[in-house]
C-alpha cells in the first residue's frame, strides 16, 4: 500500500493528522529535519497498519487505523514537551502559500478590456445631448480604475503572496487616461485640426532632437577615429562581398 494508491478523500484525512503532528513539533521550534523524520515515521507506520488490516482500505479502516495512534502532542521528544503550554497553538504561522494571481487584478483588466471594446466605441458614437451615454462610460472607467487601484495595494502588501501588478497597473490608469485622451480629441476638434498639425510637428522635431543627441553621443566617443572609420565604412562599401580583393 502505497500513498499513490489510495483513495484521495482518505489520504486528506492521512495528510490531516499528520499535519497535527507537524503543528505540535512546530509549537516546540523543533528543526525542519527532525520534523520530517518523525512525520516520515509516522506515515509509514499508518500504511503499514492499513496494509495489515485490508489490502484496499476504506474509510472505516482508515479512521480505525488514525484512532489507534497516539494523540500529536505525543510525539514531541519528552525534553521538550514542557513547551506545549508555553506556546498556544493560535500563534503558529500557518505554512506559507505560493505566489497566486490576483482575481481583482484580471478582473479590472477584463473589464478595461470590455470598455475598450464596448463602452468607448458607444461613446464615441453618442452626440454631444446623450449626456447618459457618455456619463456611463465615464463611470465604467472610474469603475475600471478603482478596482485597479484596490487590486495594487492588495498586490504591493501581499509581500509576494499575489501576483498581476501590470494587468492592476494598466486598470489603475484607464479612468485618468480616458479624460486626458478625452480632452485632446475635444481640443483638437475646437481648433479645426491645427493642434493635430501642432503635435505631428512637435513629434517629428523631438524625433529630430533624438537623432541628433545620438549622433552627437557617438561623435564624442569616436570623434579621435571619426576620418579612420570613415575610410574604413567607404573601403567596406566598395570592396567585394566575397572577401577577394581586386588587384
Amino acid at each position: 500500500m502505497t500513498a499513490a494508491e489510495l483513495n484521495p478523500e482518505l489520504r486528506n484525512l492521512i495528510d490531516a493528522r499528520l499535519d497535527a503532528i507537524e503543528r505540535a513539533l512546530l509549537r516546540v521550534e523543533l528543526s525542519y529535519s527532525e520534523r520530517r523524520h518523525i512525520v516520515g515515521e509516522v506515515e509509514t507506520q499508518i500504511f503499514e497498519l492499513l496494509a495489515r488490516r485490508n489490502v484496499a482500505p476504506t474509510h472505516e479502516d482508515v479512521v480505525a487505523v488514525l484512532d489507534s495512534l497516539d494523540p500529536p502532542e505525543s510525539y514531541v521528544p519528552e525534553e521538550l514537551r514542557g513547551k506545549l503550554g508555553d506556546v498556544p497553538e493560535a500563534t503558529i504561522r500557518p505554512r506559507a502559500r505560493g505566489p497566486r494571481l490576483s482575481l481583482l487584478a484580471v478582473g479590472s483588466a477584463v473589464g478595461l478590456v470590455a470598455n475598450i471594446l464596448v463602452a468607448i466605441p458607444l461613446l464615441a458614437a453618442s452626440g454631444p445631448g446623450e449626456a447618459a451615454a457618455q456619463v456611463f462610460g465615464g463611470l465604467m472607467m472610474l469603475a475600471v480604475s478603482a478596482c485597479g487601484v484596490v487590486a495594487c495595494i492588495r498586490i504591493l502588501r501581499s509581500e509576494g503572496r499575489l501576483q498581476g501588478l501590470p494587468f492592476a497597473f494598466a486598470a489603475a490608469l484607464a479612468f485618468p487616461l480616458f479624460w486626458i485622451n478625452v480632452i485632446v480629441v475635444a481640443i483638437i476638434a475646437a481648433t479645426h485640426g491645427i493642434i493635430a498639425f501642432v503635435l505631428t510637428g512637435a513629434a517629428i522635431l523631438y524625433v529630430n532632437y533624438r537623432a541628433i543627441r545620438w549622433l552627437w553621443r557617438w561623435l564624442s566617443v569616436e570623434r579621435g577615429n571619426v576620418p579612420q572609420s570613415v575610410r574604413t565604412a567607404v573601403s567596406g562599401w566598395f570592396s567585394p562581398k566575397n572577401g577577394i580583393q581586386p588587384t
